[in-house]
């Protein structure tokens, strides 16, 4: 429907408003919109009305002719308002929204400005309502407009939300690149350090362009994140061959540490001349390095120290005495055998396996050392940082020919690469003695495990358990990790039966890094365990958030179990202990006013608000259970 008529009339009607009703008759124009609204007034009632405050407009006389003017125009004007329209020719698209993160449509104002604000300023507080924000609202992180404050606090005055941050960032993707590159400052501090980390995770190789660009005015720590940065393309052999001469100091360190991973002839000759002048300094470069060349000349050198031990029937069972010196030689040249693999460096583990039991053990009175006793512990690292075959079967070998003391790693091996149903039978034969009247744990090699069972993790991302070597990287200092997958049965039925079987409490830290939220199952059998195992310990604070995390839906007895093992306790602990508690809020409720009976009767001391506070929780617990009720009924959700 063509509605310009109207908008003609609103114009000749302001018109007459300003020049005066005294000119009504003469103006033809106002006429001519007047007959031009006539076909629209059949079309809506409205149209009509118009008419009808028109036609008052002509046949009132001078006195009323302002206010019937004044009421056409405001119902006109009315009408054009709920008409109004802008219209510009083009297509329509899609708003672009930044390449760096998503939009997060439905984000709340007042959560996202107040995380903002935490990450671009500076007080107390911060740190842990961003990590808040991150556990209720992690989908805010991946927004486009959170993206460049996350990067802006890498920079941040406070050193734990910096480097949650670079953690956090490190999990982006590519798309990232284009913010942390703007307006990187070579001569910058941390921020731009912490940047370099992030762009190392997520392109290695592919930002070596960026890392050599920035190098040519990098200063500081900077410069030495860029060079070592350059450790992951093989294109930067002869410029790091170049630094390692020419740079002092810091700068120099990370050189090295980034040209240990190069490969080629003239790296390796580079090494070997190293090594033959500074023995000591070369290797303790070597121990992140899995080349061949590094595996050659670290087997070579440690050849040179272990023959003459054990290949001399004279010195055969006599103990091995180290100075100061020598011991500081040996381990960087032993630390470098990490990584390194082929038969040299098998036969090296061979040697030092043969001779551990000979070295002597730390006598600082004499300035012995002795640090080469903790063989097989170090085999253990070096199996999980290089997961590899041929060191399992070397694991295993050297349990059955040397003893007890390899029984951990063989025990890893064993779970890295054997098939599920041989690892249990192998495990099983191991663990247990049988006698004609049942079998008996070997509670020595149980212990020996705990340092393998320590290292198993459930990773929620990958849906899967992993064997995990947490270290500290001796070239940037940074904590990394080398984890490798485990069968998921063998820790959920075998590993999991052998822990909660010898229901000994201080292996329960062990079962607590292994609930899967998500396996109803599974958690139900430890939430059982736990439970169980809560009701008997004194103090069972550390059983309360696993048994969240299982989902338990009980509680009782636990706080009573609690207070009356302690006897005397202080309102805010009451207060913090009966918030933590697992369970449904009926149970935490019924929890909570068994122990006000036991304060009330006496059987817990009384102090200074301890009653009040309880009954507050009391009252806090009880208006729950009233809202989950409701939800319950109404079928929302549950607890």
């Amino acid at each position: 429907m063509d509605i310009s008529p109207l908008y003609k009339l609103q114009t000749r009607l302001t018109h007459m408003m300003l020049s005066g009703c005294g000119l009504l008759e003469e103006d033809f124009r106002l006429k001519r919109a007047v007959e031009a609204m006539k076909p629209l007034e059949t079309a809506s009632p409205v149209f009509a009305r118009i008419g009808q405050l028109l036609g008052r407009l002509s046949a009132a006389d001078k006195k009323e002719r302002p206010g019937a003017l004044l009421d056409a125009l405001t119902l006109v004007d009315a009408v054009i308002l709920t008409q109004g329209a802008v219209d510009v020719p083009s297509k329509i698209e899609e708003i672009q929204i930044a390449r760096w993160g998503s939009a997060v449509m439905n984000a709340p104002y007042s959560v996202l400005h107040a995380l903002l604000d935490a990450l671009g300023t500076s007080g107390g507080g911060r740190y842990s309502f961003v990590m808040e924000t991150h556990k209720e609202h992690p989908e805010l992180f991946e927004d486009y407009r959170v993206k460049p404050a996350l990067v802006k606090a890498l920079g941040s005055s406070y050193p734990e939300l910096a480097e949650q941050v670079m953690r956090w960032l490190k999990e982006s993707g590519p798309e990232l690149l284009v913010l942390l590159s703007k307006d990187f400052d070579p001569k910058g501090k941390k921020e731009m350090v912490r940047r370099v980390a992030v762009i190392e995770d997520i392109a290695g190789p592919a930002a070596n362009v960026f890392y050599r660009e920035q190098l040519a005015e990098a200063e500081k720590e900077v410069r030495t994140a860029l060079i070592y940065a350059l450790r992951h393309s093989q294109e930067n052999e002869e410029l790091l061959l170049e630094l390692a001469k020419t740079e002092r100091g810091a700068h120099k360190k990370a050189a090295l540490w980034a040209l240990a991973l190069m490969d080629g002839e003239k790296t390796a000759a580079f090494w070997a001349d190293f090594a033959a002048q500074k023995p000591q300094e070369a290797f303790s470069y070597l121990t992140e390095t899995t080349r061949d060349w590094a595996s050659a000349l670290t087997a070579a050198a440690l050849k040179k120290w272990f023959m003459p031990w054990a290949g001399s029937d004279a010195a055969f069972g006599q103990t091995i005495s180290l100075t100061k010196e020598e011991d500081a030689s040996l381990t960087a040249c032993f630390r470098a055998l990490r990584g390194k693999s082929g038969w040299e460096a098998g036969e090296c583990w061979r040697l030092a396996a043969g001779l551990e039991k000979r070295f002597a053990r730390p006598d600082r009175k004499e300035g012995v050392t002795g640090r080469m006793d903790t063989i097989p512990g170090f085999f253990l690292h070096c199996l999980l940082y290089r997961s590899e075959p041929e060191l399992g079967r070397l694991a295993v070998s050297c349990f059955e020919d040397y003893g007890e003391t390899w029984f951990a790693a063989a025990a890893a091996a064993k779970l890295l690469f054997a098939p599920e149903e041989e690892c249990i039978n192998w495990l099983d034969r191991h663990l247990y003695k049988r006698f004609v009247f049942g079998e008996k744990r070997n509670g020595e090699r149980i212990g020996r495990l705990l340092e393998v069972f320590n290292k198993i993790v459930w990773n929620e991302k990958t849906a899967s358990y992993k064997l995990r070597l947490l270290y500290v990287s001796d070239a940037d200092g940074r904590q990394k990790e080398a984890a490798h997958r485990i069968p998921q049965g063998i820790v959920e039925g075998y590993l999991t039966e052998l822990l909660t079987g010898s229901r000994d409490s201080r292996l329960d830290g062990i079962l607590f890094g292994w609930i899967q939220p998500g396996n109803r199952e599974y958690c139900g059998k430890l939430c059982q365990y736990f439970y169980n195992q809560a009701r008997t310990v004194s103090d069972n604070r550390v059983y309360l958030e696993p048994l969240r995390q299982c989902g338990a839906g009980e509680c009782g007895g636990l706080a009573v179990k609690y207070f009356m093992s302690r006897g005397n306790i202080q309102a805010w602990e009451a207060w913090n202990y009966l918030n933590r508690l697992p369970g449904s809020w009926d149970s935490r409720l019924k929890e909570a006013e068994a122990v006000l009976g036991l304060v009330k009767s006496g059987r817990v001391k009384e102090n200074s608000y301890l009653k009040e506070r309880i009954e507050e929780y009391i009252g806090y617990a009880r208006t729950q259970a009233a809202i989950h009720a409701g939800e319950e009924k109404g079928g929302g959700a549950g607890q």
